[in-house]
């Protein structure tokens, strides 16, 4: 009668409607109408199409949709990016710069892919002992 729909793509987008997401546990997603001043922290993954002002921690991924905009330190696993960035991204893992992105950042990452048209102006190093990296890691070399 019902069946359960398994995310093989790791990919929090899908299934947005769904209360969890099997992969990256919960999805929290800052709407377009809403803004906050001050921190957020998530252990599942965080959508944001709304405005934040301050930094965002996520230990999953963080998706800034095509209205998102983020003034501010990023932290995550991951970090997908359709909207607007200012501030600092350090990602573990891969750092995902759409065409319709634009970024005024300080990154530091394991991999990154700015597809073509997207805006990015900063500075970018990476990680060099990539089988050590985690979340915790990135905080105590804040």
């Amino acid at each position: 009668m019902f069946k359960k729909t398994i995310n093989k793509n790791n990919n929090p987008l899908e299934g947005l409607n769904k209360e969890k997401n099997a992969t990256h546990g919960e999805i929290s997603i800052i709407s377009e109408n809403m803004q906050i001043k001050g921190e957020v922290f998530s252990t599942g993954s965080i959508r944001v199409d709304g405005r934040i002002e301050g930094d965002i921690k996520s230990e999953s991924r963080i998706i800034v949709g095509l209205k998102g905009y983020i003034k501010g330190n990023i932290i995550a696993n991951s970090v997908d990016v359709e909207g607007e960035i200012n501030g600092k991204i350090d990602t573990i893992g891969i750092l995902n710069i759409k065409s319709t992105a634009i970024v005024q950042a300080e990154i530091k990452v394991r991999d990154i892919a700015i597809e073509k048209g997207a805006r990015f102006e900063g500075n970018c190093s990476y990680y060099e002992n990539q089988s050590n990296n985690t979340i915790e890691n990135i905080n105590q070399t804040e």
